[in-house]
């Protein structure tokens, strides 16, 4: 089983109001990460039947990732991912292949309702990535977000991750990779 898969879905101005989709960024620097709880964003914010109601956007320049896992806790975690300027690449690896180096605070700034401080495990890889996968610019993805995974970018990149709150997933069943996939079977492209 694959840990991304391109999704046949409409563009993100289907999914975000206009006025609030370009996230005003341009006093951000590059690898900028923030994390909104908005409801208030959304055109509409159900896709096969899941609601999503956070995004976590990326701003990213060429830089390297951390290697992380977007779970501190033992809560399967996913996204359905907007690749919107720039291409990137997203490695992942198995748990046996990596050692946990420490767990990194990152401040997810927003100017809509402010979460600040999630912890993620921070890894340190011992062998080359398991897989690899190249998000081509103005696509869709199926990620899985609790793999141990890094996100490189070629070029400046944006994305817009759909997220689920803790109470979706749990309502929804949503525990593992293989419901998720088969929850999304009928938009993912092979």
């Amino acid at each position: 089983m694959e840990l991304v898969y391109k999704l046949n879905l409409p563009a993100l101005d289907k999914w975000i109001r206009q006025d609030l989709m370009n996230i005003h960024d341009d006093d951000k620097p590059e690898n900028t990460i923030m994390f909104r709880n908005c409801n208030d964003l959304f055109i509409t914010n159900t896709i096969c039947g899941i609601e999503f109601s956070n995004i976590l956007y990326l701003k990213k320049t060429e830089t390297e990732g951390w290697i992380h896992s977007d779970s501190s806790t033992n809560e399967f975690h996913f996204g359905i991912n907007f690749n919107t300027l720039g291409k990137m690449t997203l490695k992942y690896w198995l748990l046996e292949d990596v050692e946990l180096k420490n767990s990194e605070s990152v401040d997810h700034k927003s100017n809509i309702n402010y979460k600040n401080k999630i912890t993620y495990p921070v890894y340190k890889a011992l062998r080359e990535p398991y897989k690899t996968y190249i998000l081509e610019p103005d696509s869709i993805y199926l990620v899985n977000a609790t793999v141990p995974h890094s996100g490189n970018s070629v070029v400046l990149k944006k994305s817009y991750s759909f997220r689920t709150t803790d109470k979706e997933r749990q309502i929804k069943k949503l525990d593992n990779w293989e419901t998720v996939v088969n929850t999304f079977k009928s938009i993912i492209i092979l």
